[in-house]
């Protein structure tokens, strides 16, 4: 989304890079936040679950440690997950996420907390309040957009299309009218 939005702005004749990226946290996920890229992420987590721990909790060492044996197969994935105290599925997600991004989850996510807590960057999230929620807002409740009628990815996205074309208008016809009155 992040390359389709910076191709957007490149084909619009805007010569800038995105600086910054606000996202709720139905974009929560360690590869979103751990996204290549030089726009600053910022995105509400989602809480933790499934035995995830929190930075400065004393199991966290611990869990790191089993899972570095985990990876260099000293120990079997069961044996990680008694150590752990958590089930083997949930382990060899741990595991997947520590070689992907050589890391715990949830240092990602306290990395983000700390991120989003930093007083500059709590007000740019809390600025996207006020410029995207009443987009949606506007399409679902005023205009009664709920539901797609068409059928398929690509009429839906003609119809989204088409759904923000005519609020694009709706806004430039207000504002004319407002100006002219």
């Amino acid at each position: 989304m992040l390359a389709a939005a910076q191709a957007n702005l490149a084909e619009a004749g805007h010569p800038g890079e995105i600086e910054m990226v606000v996202a709720d946290a139905g974009y929560w996920s360690t590869d979103n936040a751990t996204i290549e890229t030089s726009a600053r992420v910022l995105i509400a987590t989602t809480p933790a679950t499934n035995g995830d721990i929190e930075v400065g909790d004393p199991r966290l060492a611990i869990r790191s440690q089993v899972l570095q044996s985990l990876h260099l197969k000293q120990i079997s994935t069961k044996t990680a997950a008694e150590r752990m105290g958590v089930s083997q599925e949930w382990t060899r997600h741990l595991l997947r996420e520590y070689r992907r991004f050589g890391r715990d989850p949830a240092i990602v996510r306290a990395e983000m907390h700390a991120a989003l807590a930093e007083p500059d960057n709590a007000a740019r999230y809390a600025q996207r309040k006020i410029t995207i929620e009443p987009v949606f807002g506007q399409i679902k409740h005023n205009r009664g957009y709920r539901r797609f009628t068409r059928r398929g990815l690509s009429a839906a996205d003609s119809e989204w299309k088409l759904i923000c074309a005519t609020a694009n208008l709706l806004k430039i016809h207000r504002h004319q009218a407002a100006a002219a009155g």
